[in-house]
C-alpha cells in the first residue's frame, strides 16, 4: 500500500481502554513509524495527547488539538484558530442560564468552574488536571493575555445539553463549529475548524497527497477527515453515518481495530 501518513483520532478510535493504547498498538505503530508519519488528531488539549505519543515513539511528529484548532510540533505552533472572547462570554452567558458546567480550553490550559462526576472522569481519561477557577476570571485571564479559547466543552444533562444546542445553533450557528460527542457532552470549537482542514496542512507541510494518507475515525469529527484522505477506515463502534461514508471498517477499538487493520494493511 503507498500510504506515507497515517492519522487517527484517539477515543474511540485508537485507545483500548478509556485512557491508554494497548501494547499490541504500540506493536504495530513502531513496525511502521520509520516509514509512515504517525499523526494523532483529537478533540484533547496537547498534553492529553503528548502522553500518547510518548508511549507510541512518534514525539517528533505533529499533533492535531481540538479537532485541528490547534496543530503543534513540540514547542512549536503551526496553526491556532481561536475563539474570540466575545463568543467565548454569549456561550458562558446561554450556559449560566440553563445551570450547565463549562470547561474552557486555551492552547495547554484547561479551565473548569467546578469540579463534577464528568470533569473526575475528564482528569482520568485524558491525564491532565484542569484549573479551577470562576469562568469570569478565566475570561479575565484569557483577556490580559490576548488570548482566545481553543475549545469549550460543555457537560449537563441531555435536556439541558439539548436547549444549549439548540440555542448556540440559533445564536451563533455560522460562527462556531458545533460537536456532540454523547447525550451529555458538547464540544465548541472556531467554525474555520476541521480535522481535515489541520490534516491538510500537514500534507501540504509534507509535500503529501491525500491519496497517501490512510485515517482512522469514529465520530461526527472524523467524517471530513475520513471522506476525503486515500482511505478512509471507520471504527466498528462508530457512528453508522461514519461507517456509511469510510472505505473501509475496522474491528471494534476495545478490541485493538486499529491495530489489526494495520497489520493487515501493512503487513
Amino acid at each position: 500500500m503507498p500510504y506515507k501518513i497515517l492519522i487517527s483520532d484517539i477515543d474511540g478510535t485508537l485507545l483500548s481502554d478509556h485512557n491508554n493504547v494497548s501494547d499490541f498498538t504500540t506493536e504495530q505503530i513502531a513496525r511502521i513509524k520509520d516509514a509512515v508519519k504517525v499523526i494523532l488528531a483529537s478533540a484533547r488539549m496537547p498534553s492529553a495527547i503528548r502522553y500518547l505519543q510518548e508511549r507510541l515513539g512518534v514525539t517528533d511528529m505533529p499533533m492535531i488539538c481540538y479537532n485541528g484548532g490547534l496543530v503543534i510540533q513540540g514547542e512549536i505552533t503551526l496553526s491556532s484558530s481561536e475563539i474570540p472572547l466575545d463568543k467565548v462570554k454569549r456561550v458562558v452567558e446561554t450556559a449560566k442560564e440553563h445551570d450547565i458546567s463549562l470547561g474552557i480550553y486555551s492552547y495547554d490550559d484547561w479551565f473548569a468552574d467546578k469540579m463534577t462526576h464528568r470533569v473526575a472522569y475528564e482528569i482520568d481519561n485524558t491525564q491532565v488536571k484542569p484549573r479551577f477557577r470562576s469562568l469570569e476570571k478565566t475570561i479575565a485571564t484569557l483577556e490580559a493575555q490576548h488570548k482566545g479559547a481553543h475549545k469549550i466543552m460543555s457537560i449537563g444533562g441531555k435536556e439541558e445539553t439539548d436547549i444549549l444546542e439548540r440555542m448556540l445553533r440559533e445564536d451563533l450557528e455560522n460562527q462556531m463549529a458545533i460537536y456532540r460527542s454523547n447525550d451529555i457532552i458538547m464540544e465548541i470549537t472556531d467554525n474555520r475548524v476541521s480535522k481535515f482542514a489541520a490534516v491538510k496542512l500537514l500534507l501540504d507541510s509534507f509535500g503529501l497527497s491525500e491519496h497517501e494518507a490512510i485515517a482512522f475515525g469514529d465520530n461526527y469529527n472524523d467524517l471530513e477527515m475520513i471522506e476525503n484522505v486515500g482511505h478512509g477506515v471507520a471504527m466498528e463502534n462508530g457512528r453508522e453515518v461514519v461507517k456509511e461514508i469510510a472505505d473501509a471498517i475496522a474491528g471494534h477499538h476495545t478490541k485493538d481495530g486499529v491495530a489489526y487493520y494495520l497489520q493487515k494493511v501493512f503487513s
